[in-house]
């Protein structure tokens, strides 16, 4: 089994999303991209994970988390690419502040106090 490099992922992604237009979850981006590398080197593997992480660093490419909620522990790191989270506030009634949810400064992801788990992952070419 080889782990291919992260450009070779990163150009296979690009160009698979230019063709597709949109795929709308983590595990078919891992089949999609696995596909390439198959037909480049059979021995060739890569998991819908690590295929998420790099669609995140390719600068043309949009990726949408949704949320579900959670009864497990509040992230303190983003769920998605693992960066630290900014909390989101607002004022209550009485002026005091309360988080209402989290956002990453380095995805896009956003989350709040109930739904903060990732539940489907969508990804597409930026329009610009």
């Amino acid at each position: 089994m080889k782990i291919p490099n992260s450009e070779l992922v990163g150009r296979i992604i690009r160009e698979k999303l230019k063709e597709v237009g949109v795929v709308r979850s983590q595990q078919e981006l891992g089949r999609i991209v696995e596909g390439e590398l198959k037909d480049i080197d059979s021995s060739f593997h890569i998991s819908p994970e690590r295929a998420r992480r790099i669609a995140l660093e390719v600068q043309d490419i949009d990726v949408t988390v949704e949320t579900k909620k959670s009864a497990s522990d509040k992230p303190n790191n983003c769920p998605v690419c693992n960066y630290d989270l900014e909390g989101l506030y607002a004022e209550n009634l009485e002026g005091e502040k309360t988080r209402v949810g989290f956002r990453c400064n380095n995805c896009g992801y956003r989350g709040d106090v109930d739904e903060f788990m990732p539940m489907r992952y969508e990804f597409k070419i930026r329009k610009d």
